[in-house]
């Protein structure tokens, strides 16, 4: 599993490369996403799973015939979200959004920074650790280049 950190600044266009980076390539190879949040609502209030988590419950997962909902009251390190993420999907490669200061200290992470100023890149890399490849927002699309030499480099990881 190849684990890929899609890193900047507020508005910066994170989330649109992730976005462009799984449209080019989810035919190709399984692409998991994973994301710092701030604050989460993502269950519809009333809704079964909301009323059970609501009550007290530690979890819930809820599976449907399409697709696997997962709510826990834990906050995961990104080790362990990762962990989680191998066990349940086997993705070949894992896009991360933020964690910037978690990312710092795995050295098995592919960065990219989305920098739009000198001084950004440099806070960006200094809460990072290093660039493996610095672009700025009109150059999304050389960055999905780069994550699809990467990923086509990497024998048995087409599913096609």
């Amino acid at each position: 599993m190849i684990k890929i950190a899609v890193v900047g600044r507020r508005k910066a266009g994170k989330t649109t490369l992730v976005e462009m980076i799984v449209r080019r390539l989810s035919g190709r190879f399984k692409i998991f996403t994973l994301k710092r949040a701030g604050e989460l609502d993502l269950d519809v209030k009333g809704k079964d799973t909301w009323r059970m988590y609501s009550s007290g419950s530690v979890g819930v997962l809820a599976v449907s015939p399409s697709e696997t909902f997962l709510r826990v009251r834990e906050v995961l390190s990104l080790r362990d979200a990762l962990d989680l993420v191998e066990r349940l999907a086997q993705p070949d490669v894992v896009l991360i959004e933020g964690f910037k200061r978690e990312v710092r200290e795995m050295e098995d992470v592919i960065r990219i920074i989305i920098a739009r100023s000198g001084e950004e890149l440099d806070d960006l890399t200094s809460a990072v650790g290093r660039a493996d490849l610095v672009v700025g927002e009109g150059e999304l699309e050389r960055a999905v280049e780069f994550v699809e030499r990467l990923l086509e480099a990497k024998p048995g990881f087409c599913i096609s």
